[in-house]
């Protein structure tokens, strides 16, 4: 019977605690790097290829953040995607992976736009905590350590 009382005592006092209206709950990031890299052969070599320049590119955690630049009429209808191999090139360690923007670029016009994207490449650590990716069109390796 005590330990009911005790209950009953402290319930309200637990029950105000609740109802506190400054309590604010946090957004849950879903993707914080903005898409996925693919990993897929065929698309390495047979998918879309429109000309692009790598401007920069750099990692920050799992993200690898892409700047580039190419022709068109505003960049708006541009279909992006990082692809690369589904296992690395070599057995050497750490292991490498050939990777390339793909650009999807159907516009036709003479402006030059410069965008940035962001691509999780967590998919490429399976082969271990140290990969080198080496994207096409620009001029150094990214070394991906976890």
């Amino acid at each position: 019977m005590n330990k009911l009382k005790l209950i009953l005592a402290v319930l309200p006092l637990v029950m105000a605690s609740c109802m506190n209206d400054d309590i604010t709950v946090d957004p849950i990031v879903i993707d914080e790097c903005g898409q996925e890299a693919v990993m897929n052969h065929d698309l390495f070599y047979n998918g879309p290829s429109s000309s692009v320049f790598i401007n920069n590119a750099s990692l920050e955690g799992d993200c690898l953040e892409i700047e580039f630049s190419a022709s068109g009429c505003s960049g708006d209808s541009w279909e992006v995607e990082l692809v690369g191999h589904e296992g690395p090139i070599s057995a050497i360690y750490p292991a490498q992976y050939p990777v390339r923007l793909s650009l999807d670029n159907r516009e036709s016009c003479d402006g030059w736009f410069t965008k940035t994207v962001s691509f999780d490449v967590s998919a490429y650590q399976v082969w271990g905590d140290h990969v080198v990716l080496k994207l096409a069109d620009f001029d150094q390796d990214i070394h991906y350590v976890n």
